[in-house]
This record gives structure tokens, sequence and C-alpha cells, in this order.
């Protein structure tokens, strides 16, 4: 389960001599809604210690307070200082960050905005003026009437940040970065009475890094290499003889338009690789097969895939693939599960005769050896990354793949594998395949069951 921190509020108990850490119930209640184990942190321990050893996914600064320019005390230069050090962390690492109104005022003033006393905002109803260029549009123009407690309002706003939605009095309600993964909002969605779905929606999908939005952008990509495919189409042939066709550049086209309405992370693609030198010191990028199994959609045998992944420090952190001509699609994210058309799949096997596949067009005699060394006699052949797919959901067990791959075939597939209990072990490193490398070819890989251990 992912797992999301939560920020407190610093209260004085005059009665008891005491300063206290509180929090309204209904935030850990709204994350858990969300899909999300709640972390709440506390001030007298090393907030560090927490993404260590938990593995924090996402930060939720919450509300109550003020700042402490704004409303002077002791307490509230105390919680300042822990959130912008947290905030700086989450920065550093590409960790998601979710504010709500003291804490869209603290990101707003730490990146240089400005604020100003205002009135008229405290236990107020109101609805979004949406910007349609936010990356959260789409959930900001489905939330409906809101409801806002708050004395100060943005005044001028940083540079590196934009406005996603006023309130009809021109009062900024929503603020984002341009470019990291950081929202924030001056409405109270914990308070609502009962949680609305499209709130749900929203703070799920900001944490999980729009994941059912990248799974639609697969979809329409699907859609229109549907259509080249039920019609006679030209192949044209790369440099090193691999072939490419319209639906590829499409698709391609599709999907990038999609990712870049989306989020701000770059994008690597097969139609359009990055060098090196470009993208060797991006921790968080887009990596793309717009069309994985050319030579399947070619011979028009339905085999082929979308591949969409999210890499995270030289490992996928979230992974779509779809199949376009029966519509099934596979997806996962880290520590969430995967998932094919919305049921979880793990690989539970136990099977002593093992069940191996192999490609419709890459065999290579080297594989036929493993398979006779591991007496592995039932074989199934697949194209694209449907073969990790299929090894995610259980139908087989292991896929040696002895023959030449880049990074774009294998991410997505790799992190629904990892989420449904299996691995992809590069035969050189005796590691896990890893991502965003100098030379964009993988090595020979084994993927298989986790339980499963085999030699080359």
């Amino acid at each position: 389960m992912r797992k999301i921190a939560l920020t407190q509020r610093l209260l004085l108990n005059e009665s008891y001599h005491e300063v206290r850490e509180t929090l309204d119930t209904h935030y850990c209640k709204l994350i858990h809604a969300c899909g999300f184990l709640p972390i709440v942190l506390p001030y007298e321990v090393d907030f560090k210690n927490y993404f260590d050893v938990c593995r924090i996914d996402g930060v939720f600064l919450t509300g109550g307070n003020d700042l402490n320019n704004l409303c002077p005390s002791e307490l509230s230069e105390k919680r300042d200082s822990f959130e912008r050090e947290l905030l700086s962390y989450c920065i550093e690492r590409e960790i998601p960050v979710f504010g709500v109104c003291r804490g869209m005022q603290l990101i707003a003033e730490y990146f240089g905005s400005s604020l100003k006393k205002i009135e008229g905002e405290v236990n107020t109803k109101h609805t979004l003026i949406v910007n349609n260029d936010s990356f959260y549009a789409k959930y900001l123009n489905k939330l409906g009437m809101l409801s806002s407690f708050h004395n100060f309002a943005v005044d001028d706003l940083a540079q590196d940040l934009r406005v996603a939605a006023y309130n009809d009095r021109g009062v900024m309600k929503a603020i984002e970065h341009k470019k990291e993964k950081i929202f924030s909002q001056m409405w109270h969605s914990e308070r609502e009475k009962e949680f609305n779905r499209n709130t749900i929606e929203f703070i799920s999908d900001f944490f999980n890094f729009g994941l059912h939005e990248v799974i639609e952008i697969a979809k329409k990509a699907g859609k229109a290499v549907m259509e080249i495919y039920t019609q006679d189409f030209d192949v044209a042939y790369k440099d090193d003889n691999s072939p490419v066709t319209s639906a590829d550049i499409k698709a391609n086209e599709i999907i990038r338009e999609g990712l870049q309405s989306i989020s701000a992370y770059p994008i690597v693609s097969e139609e359009i690789p990055e060098p090196y030198d470009t993208r060797k010191n991006w921790r968080k990028f887009w990596l793309v097969d717009p069309l994985d199994g050319t030579k399947d959609f070619i011979a028009k045998n339905g085999a082929f895939t979308i591949n969409i992944a999210l890499i995270d420090k030289n490992e996928p952190l979230l992974g779509v693939v779809y199949l376009p001509s029966s519509g099934d699609i596979y997806y996962a994210i880290k520590d969430g599960g995967a998932f094919k058309n919305g049921i979880k799949i793990v690989n539970t096997s136990k099977r002593i005769e093992l069940i191996g596949t192999d490609s419709n067009f890459h065999s290579t005699p080297q594989t036929q050896a493993f398979f006779e060394k591991y007496k592995i006699k039932h074989i199934e052949r697949y194209g694209s990354s449907i073969k990790i797919c299929k090894l995610a959901e259980g139908l087989i067990d292991v896929y040696p793949r002895l023959n030449g791959t880049k990074e774009w075939d294998t991410a997505a597939a790799h992190m629904i594998a990892i989420e449904a209990g299996c691995k992809l072990i590069d035969v050189v490193t005796k590691k896990e395949l890893q991502y965003n490398k100098e030379d964009i070819k993988n090595n020979y890989f084994v993927a298989c069951r986790n339980d499963l251990e085999f030699e080359i």
C-alpha cells in the first residue's frame, strides 16, 4: 500500500503545561479513502527516518493556524521551520506534495509569493474558475461547490508557480508548481460530511502520478493505432533495420501531447530518444514505446502493445501496458499493486512443470537451449510486452529474453511484473533491470516468478 505522510498542528495546552501535536481525524480518513496508508509525522523525530523506513510516497501539508509572519508565535515558527525543511526534502527527491489552506500559504511563501489579509472567505461556499492550462484542470472542473476557511490569500504569485483556479471574487483558490509535483488548495476537502468521489479521484491520482489519466492516454493512442491497423499502411525502416509505421508515429504524437498536459516530466520514446548527456541527471521521466511489437502489427496478429512508464532514479515507478486489439489494460504503480482491467493480479503459481514463453519473432537458439536445460516443454508464444504481462497474471512462469531489447520495451511491463510478485533479472549484473543507462539497450534478462532462480 502506498503511504502518504501528513503534517500536524502544534497547540499549547496551558492547563497541562504541554505542547500538543494535533490533527483533525478526518484528514487520515480522507487519505485512506483515497487508497493510501496515512503516516502522521511527529515534530520531535527526524522526519527523514519515516522516508527511509516507511518509503513515503507523498506528503500532505494540512491546514490549521497561519504562518508565523502572518500571526507570529513560537509554535507557528516551529511549524513553519519543520514544513519548509520537509518541502525542501520533497523537492530534492521529487516527492509529490499536496497542501491545504495553511499548506497552500506555506508553499506560496516558500517560492517567494506574498500574502494579504482578506475578508469574506471564512465558512464560505464557492465554485472554481479553473485555469485549463493547469495539470489538474480535468479534476478541478468536476469538483462543484467547495468550502473555505481562511483570512489570508495569495497576493503576488511567485514566478515558479501558476494559478490553477480562482473563485468568482478573484481570490486564488489553487496554485501549482510549473515543474514540480506540487499542488495546493484553499478549500477543506476533509471537512465534507461525505467525501466527494471527485475529490477522492483527484487526490488519489495526484499521488499516483496521474495513473488513470495515463491509462486514458494509452487508450486514446490505441484507438488511433487500430484505425490504421484496419487499413493499408506503409512500412519504413530505421537505421537499425527495425520497422516503423504511421501507427508508431501517430501513437507517439498522442502520447507525448497527453503526458505534457498532465506533468512537466521529460519524455523519452522509441520514436524520439534523448542523448545520454541530456537525460543523465534526470530523476523522473516518462519512458514510452508508442507501439511495441511493430512486427506483430505488420503481421496483423494483434500481439502489439502501447507501453508507458514513469522512471524514478533508474527504476520503474508506474507502468501502463495497453493491448489495442483486445482492449485489455494492465497497469501498476510502486507499492500499489498490479491490475488487469481493474482487477488485481498476482502470480501465485506454484507449478513444478513450468510454463515458459517465447517471442513470435525474436526467438534465438540460446532461448531454446535455456528451455532444454530447465526441461521446460510447455512454451506459449506472444508478441511485444504481452509476455511479461502474462507472467504477471500467473499464466506463465518464466520468460528468458536472450535477444536484444531497449529500455522502452520493458519498463512499463517490468513495473507490472514487480507488483505482481515477479522479477526481471539482468543476466550480467544478476539484479533487476535498470533504466536511464548510458546505453539504452537492455542486457539479456530472465523474467520469472520471485520464487524461481535460473542461471545463464
